[in-house]
């Protein structure tokens, strides 16, 4: 890891190394690196793309596009992983998608433009640098390279624009000076090199070359400004040097019809002489201009500096510079033994520029001037050319030749044979006519004008001489243009304006290229007609005013009917709203009712239910009661013996906290029957006395004793407690009894008989 952050951070290409890492020692521990393994990840992708190991780089971008599905960043790697796989379209679609969404990322519209100039498709190159300048025009990097791009096609013109841009943005860089002195001095020096190539091959296209020349010396003296500028701001700049010595040599003796134009509109040329002008130390003043002592001041201030950069950099001078700097004693360095100008120019300048004489395009010429102007006024009148999609046919004397020629150069007899190129092809290449202005009457009388009519045909290359020889090479003026004319006056004169303008616009082209293949089928087999278009006439402007108020009046119409339309939308809309409303409303109402009536039954389920369950607990009371009842009858009929009943009226006795004794049958159940005591026991009865004295009669008695030995027999059942009742009734009778006779023996009162 520290291995590439050391390599990330000093932006060093040790691309081999960092894949190697990932391989050994990151790839199995990626999960532990945190956020960090993203900058790796995008380190290792790029660096495997570098050593073209596809599939670590595949790897690489599927942990960043899991991780950022939508990030610019990842499909920019994705398209240059795209590049390296030779995938050119994918790649151009997925940047031209990222500059659409992000139009200005500098860097995938440089990627590309690198796509299309890996494919070698410079015009397309060039097209979108142009785009991408537009928006960045301080790009000098966008300058440079599209300079390359120009200079690759032999555009020198553009090149040279382009290095004067990147001047204004750097005007103190020697480099940029030196390169567009170059582009102007590469460009003549380039036609030159082609003239002599033509020349000995024998392929004479020297005339079209020098067509597209922007004027030789004229541009060797803007390379001379420009490369004598550069030595200004950098003198031991050797390539600037080694270009103003080319460049001077190249001018020695010679003015542009500019320059020269100049001097005579000038009496002082001081302005010129500064324009190529030294620095300081070559400078030599000169009252009157003399291009070849410019050139030559220029020649020796560059061998000059030349001989004193080699010798401090302790290298050997080239063998031509040390000659022209040691011979015959002649030294170069500021005029110490300079010959006389004359001799200079005689002696000194052939030898010294050994060096150049065998780069120098205009000594060559000068030798073959004359075989040069021969051959080229020969073969450029035998040597012609014939265009992809066309035939040539051939006229000597001027009768027609049977010979054609397909695409390509030929040679003909020059003065005597002449050419002409005939659109016609053995596969398909389409020639489009256009005929203009043709004028129309219709059958109401109202002339009207077709602007344009196009016919696109296509000659077959083996009918291409009969029909030159019977219609001429502008035979689609006999068999097109003609016909055109009168077939469109035929339709106009049987129709009126406003199915010409109108109605049957639409089947005029149709009916003209039907009517013109009928011809040509007779009279010129081979020449097909492909498609005709035709356009809108032009009508009297009172008549087109109408139709435009016609078509307004149409157009209130149509307004008029979809605002109808419109406002029957809304109403059925609303129709269907309040029909919709209702039918949600009573769906409602209907739910809700189906709702209610679901609980009802709910409720009388429920209740049924529980009214089930009430009846079937009373059954089981009644059922229970009755069993109950039974049983306690059964129970009563086994316990109402005559003992438990008399048991049960001494618990009744003993429960009472007072006891009469009385009976209405006149025995009392608790004394004797004997009927001789029953008046005395009536009147003792009565007293308190008697009443003391039959208690004490009745507990002396069998029947009482008998009671309570049948209370004690019970004494299980309560027993005791009746027992104790009754001795407790005893007691208190007696205290009462006591207390009575107490009281009469004090008080005595009559008593009543």
């Amino acid at each position: 890891m520290q291995d590439l952050r050391v390599i990330r951070e000093n932006n060093l290409r040790e691309s081999t190394k960092v894949v190697d890492r990932w391989i050994t020692s990151i790839q199995p521990k990626l999960h532990r690196l945190g956020q960090e393994k993203w900058i790796v990840l995008e380190q290792v992708l790029i660096a495997a793309l570098d050593v073209h190991d596809l599939e670590t780089a595949q790897i690489c971008l599927n942990h960043l596009r899991k991780r950022f599905p939508e990030s610019i960043r990842v499909k920019r790697l994705h398209g240059m992983l795209l590049e390296a796989s030779n995938q050119f379209e994918e790649a151009r679609s997925l940047y031209k998608e990222i500059i659409d969404a992000e139009s200005t990322d500098i860097i995938s519209r440089k990627r590309l433009i690198i796509t299309f100039k890996s494919q070698g498709l410079y015009n397309q190159a060039i097209e979108e640098l142009n785009k991408y300048l537009k928006l960045f025009m301080a790009d000098v990097e966008a300058w440079s390279e599209l300079s390359d791009l120009y200079l690759a096609q032999g555009n020198f013109k553009h090149a040279a624009f382009c290095v004067e841009e990147m001047i204004l943005a750097n005007p103190h860089n020697p480099l940029l000076h030196e390169r567009l002195a170059e582009v102007k001095f590469f460009y003549l020096k380039l036609l030159l090199i082609c003239l002599l190539t033509s020349l000995l091959t024998g392929i004479l296209a020297v005339s079209a070359h020098i067509k597209y020349s922007e004027g030789g010396t004229e541009n060797l003296e803007l390379a001379r400004a420009y490369f004598a500028h550069a030595c200004r701001l950098n003198p031991t700049n050797v390539r600037a040097l080694y270009g103003l010595l080319l460049v001077a040599s190249n001018l020695s003796g010679k003015l542009s019809e500019k320059t020269l134009a100049t001097l005579t509109e000038e009496n002082n040329s001081s302005a010129v002489q500064q324009q190529y002008s030294l620095p300081q130390s070559a400078k030599q003043a000169s009252n009157n201009f003399d291009s070849k002592r410019e050139n030559h001041q220029l020649i020796v201030y560059a061998v000059e500096k030349l001989r004193i950069i080699f010798g401090n950099a302790g290298l050997a001078a080239p063998i031509a510079i040390v000659n022209n700097c040691s011979i015959k004693g002649r030294t170069l360095s500021s005029g110490k033994t300079r010959q006389q100008k004359g001799d200079m120019e005689s002696g000194c300048l052939p030898e010294a520029f050994e060096l150049i004489e065998m780069t120098n395009p205009s000594v060559v010429v000068s030798y073959s001037a004359g075989a040069l102007v021969f051959w080229t006024i020969l073969l450029s009148a035998s040597v012609h050319k014939i265009e992809e999609g066309h035939v040539g046919v051939y006229y000597r004397g001027g009768a027609l030749l049977k010979e054609t020629s397909a695409p390509g150069f030929h040679i003909m007899i020059p003065f005597i044979t002449t050419f002409k190129e005939v659109q016609a092809s053995y596969t398909v290449t389409l020639q489009t006519d256009e005929v203009t202005n043709v004028p129309c009457g219709t059958s109401g009388g109202v002339v009207i004008y077709f602007d344009r009519v196009e016919v696109v045909n296509l000659l077959s290359a083996d009918h291409a001489y009969d029909i030159v020889k019977n219609y001429s090479p502008d035979y689609d003026k006999t068999l097109i243009y003609n016909k055109v004319h009168h077939e469109l006056n035929q339709f106009c004169s049987s129709h009126t304006l406003h199915e010409v303008y109108i109605d049957l616009f639409d089947q005029i082209d149709e009916n003209l290229k039907r009517a013109l293949q009928e011809d040509l089928t007779v009279m010129a087999p081979g020449l097909f007609v492909q498609a005709v278009r035709v356009t809108k006439p032009k009508i009297p402007e009172n008549i087109r005013r109408n139709y435009e108020s016609m078509e307004a009046e149409k157009t209130k119409l149509l307004i008029a009917e979809q605002h109808q339309r419109v406002v029957e939308k809304e109403a059925e809309t609303e129709r269907r709203r309040a029909v919709i409303d209702a039918e949600k409303a009573a769906e409602v109402a209907k739910i809700e009712s189906m709702m209610r009536l679901s609980a009802k039954e709910n409720e009388k389920a429920i209740a049924e239910i529980e009214e089930n369950i009430r009846a079937s607990r009373a059954r089981a009371e009644a059922d229970a009661e009755f069993y109950r009842a039974s049983r306690m009858a059964e129970a009563d009929s086994l316990r109402l013996t005559p003992q438990f009943l008399e048991l049960e009226r001494y618990r009744s006795m003993a429960a009472n906290s007072k006891i009469y004794f009385a009976s209405l049958s006149g025995v009392n159940p608790f004394l004797s029957s004997s009927p001789s005591h029953s008046k005395s026991e009536k009147t003792s009865a009565s007293s308190q006395g008697d009443l003391s004295a039959g208690l004490a009669d009745l507990v002396d008695s069998d029947l009482f004793s008998s009671v309570l030995e049948n209370v004690s027999s019970l004494k299980q059942l309560g027993g005791g407690v009746l027992q104790n009742l009754i001795h407790s009734a005893l007691s208190t009778e007696n205290d009462e009894a006591a207390e009575s006779n107490k009281s009469s023996s004090t008080n005595p009162v009559d008593e009543e008989p």
